[in-house]
């Protein structure tokens, strides 16, 4: 029977004339050691084929020479196994061709290399994705282990092969051992070998990676503002504005990252308002704790609503729009650095701003309503008086960290500069031609804080509380005609509070009630800030439903002048037109108060509808 001249080739139960030997006789010599388990088929075929008369002294001797070969293979088996336990436990990867024993017990241990796809490969983090997501190790050696070749203990794999030896009457899987020596079957261990499993590093965060798209974005809107109340005074009672911004983040290799944001706004009522500019484009090194970026970027330093007295960096466009000016860029070098923080004083953050050219804030058009000069004065932007060389440049240093401590979790941040003031004051001008107003800048230094607070108690969770401090010293530049502005502190503070499912079980509103006030200025460009002595008070409700249904409700209220500014918008996605399209729709009441002063006195009768469609990219 084959299964006995197999026993006796590979095993040794033979003696030298080829016949069975006595298994009591097998089990004399004292040095022979312990044999791998065999399966119940295997060791009843044994028994079968083994002769009851005790075996030859001479076939003894050859069997206990064979015994002593057989254990040096498996004291050389478990030092193999040992050296790959220590090369998984170190993380490395193990690729080196597993030598196959005479034994069959010994071919489970190439069900070992199943390991490699799981212990290995799967683990290495690169950035903010894992390879292991990528299944490297599920798909290539791991699952090899399941089919036979099993990728847990060795002692499993003798086994499973033993106990399958009844159904291999042919040797079919022993026949393949020549496709085991040149990895016929495990072929996918060469994508390990030259890492090519691992190509996906060059789209993984933070990796040494190609060039890539992060992400991009963009939309493109039509607005339409209408002003019921006619002041019967020139300008355009209508706004009708196109726009389109697109959002690109690329990175460029490895840490090296860029981020492009280009628009373009036109009022097709008003050629004066085009705007072309991005509103960002830097590229960015972006280390575990360094950052440096240089181009031109927008920064957002407040935490409060109504007023944000931190917010120094970036100018505002007032030509777009006046009361609720976006963001512009500014053209600069950000250097930051993250330092090691503890239990209570963590995630602390140094950062460094210098911006190096100095340039003019947008303000309305001569034919806008907000315009700074009505007639029959014209106002002149091109005759601006604003710094010159060194007083150009902008610095500011800016340090965050959290706070934990049994009352509240907050971030905290303080910012520090030094710089051109980003809205200007205005000077009357006056010649035998006209009477002009001149924008005019001055400097001013800056020194605040920001806190912003969860209070930790149970039941409070839902609590945020804002501070918003700034101490503001202004300074005249070296060609001004006029002295600087008295110094003031400005200030806001208030609370969101939100509450949960008030209409369905998944809508949300948020409130927020905050107290903007300014103390220590009495001149005349303390009229141009709009917020003295005001309380505002914001109502945001989502729906939190397909459509991204919201209703927005602002009010602010000057409590010295009596002037008050009411809005109220409701935005929803169109997705019976389209997923991407969203419409909103608003109106603005503004009533001026009793200062004729006031900035609002200055612009009466600005009360206005829009309605604007969005299409998102």
């Amino acid at each position: 029977m084959w299964t006995a001249a197999f026993l006796c080739a590979v095993f040794g139960l033979c003696d030298a004339e080829g016949q069975p030997r006595d298994s009591d006789a097998l089990q004399e010599g004292a040095s022979a050691p312990e044999e791998r388990p065999r399966s119940p088929e295997v060791a009843e075929e044994d028994a079968e084929e083994a002769p009851e008369d005790a075996a030859s002294s001479a076939g003894d001797a050859e069997n206990a020479e064979d015994a002593n070969a057989e254990d040096a293979r498996a004291e050389d088996a478990n030092a193999e196994d040992a050296n790959e336990e220590d090369a998984n436990a170190d993380g490395s990867v193990a690729l080196d061709e597993p030598e196959l024993d005479d034994t069959v017990g010994d071919v489970g241990d190439v069900g070992d290399i199943g390991d490699v796809g799981d212990d290995t490969v799967g683990d290495d983090t690169v950035g903010d994705d894992t390879v292991g997501d990528d299944t490297v190790g599920d798909d290539t050696v791991g699952d090899h282990g399941e089919g036979g070749l099993d990728g847990g203990e060795s002692s499993e794999g003798s086994d499973d092969l033993d106990a399958s030896l009844d159904n291999v009457d042919d040797l079919d899987q022993l026949d393949d051992l020549d496709q085991l020596d040149e990895l016929d079957q495990l072929d996918e261990l060469d994508q390990l070998d030259e890492l090519d499993a691992l190509d996906a590093l060059d789209t993984v965060d933070g990796g040494e990676s190609g060039f890539r798209v992060r992400s991009a974005r963009g939309n493109v809107a039509i607005e339409f503002r209408s002003y019921p109340f006619d002041r019967d005074l020139p300008g355009n009672d209508e706004q009708l504005i196109l726009s389109s911004e697109l959002e690109i983040d690329l990175q460029l290799h490895g840490i090296l990252r860029a981020l492009v944001r280009p628009r373009f706004l036109v009022d097709v009522l008003d050629p004066e308002l085009v705007r072309y500019e991005p509103f960002e484009g830097y590229l960015s090194l972006e280390g575990n704790r360094t950052t440096l970026r240089v181009g031109q970027m927008i920064e957002s330093w407040g935490v409060a609503e109504v007023n944000n007295p931190l917010d120094v960096f970036n100018r505002r466009d007032f030509g777009v729009d006046f009361l609720d000016p976006p963001r512009l860029g500014e053209l600069a070098v950000k250097f930051a650095h993250a330092f090691d923080g503890g239990s209570v004083f963590g995630q602390p953050v140094l950062s460094l701003y210098v911006s190096p050219l100095w340039r003019e804030t947008p303000l309305p058009t001569q034919d806008n309503r907000w315009a700074a000069a009505q007639p029959p004065a014209r106002y002149r932007p091109g005759r601006v008086q604003g710094p010159e060389a060194e007083e150009q440049i902008f610095a500011a240093l800016r340090f965050e960290h959290t706070l934990e401590t049994r009352a509240v979790s907050a971030d905290v941040s303080y910012v520090a500069s030094r710089g051109a003031e980003r809205f200007p004051y205005f000077v009357p001008r006056v010649s035998a031609d006209e009477i002009s107003v001149v924008p005019e800048y001055y400097g001013v230094w800056v020194s605040g804080i920001g806190f912003r607070a969860v209070p930790n108690a149970e039941g409070w969770s839902k609590l945020t509380l804002k501070l918003e401090l700034a101490y503001k010293h202004p300074y005249a530049f070296d060609a001004a005609q006029t002295e600087e502005p008295d110094a003031y502190l400005q200030y806001t503070a208030g609370f969101d509070v939100q509450f949960d499912r008030l209409f369905s079980d998944r809508d949300r509103l948020l409130v927020t009630l905050e107290y903007a006030g300014e103390n220590g200025a009495n001149d005349a460009v303390s009229n141009l800030r709009p917020f003295d002595r005001d309380v505002g008070l914001r109502l945001y409700w989502e729906a939190q439903d397909f459509g991204r249904t919201s209703v927005e409700l602002v009010g602010i209220v000057d409590f010295r002048t009596g002037a008050t500014i009411v809005t109220a918008s409701f935005q929803r996605q169109l997705r019976f037109i389209s997923d991407d399209l969203q419409f909103e729709i608003a109106g603005e009441y503004i009533r001026a108060g009793n200062d004729p002063d006031n900035l609002l006195s200055i612009f009466p009768d600005n009360t206005r509808v829009l309605a604007r469609l969005q299409y998102d990219l």
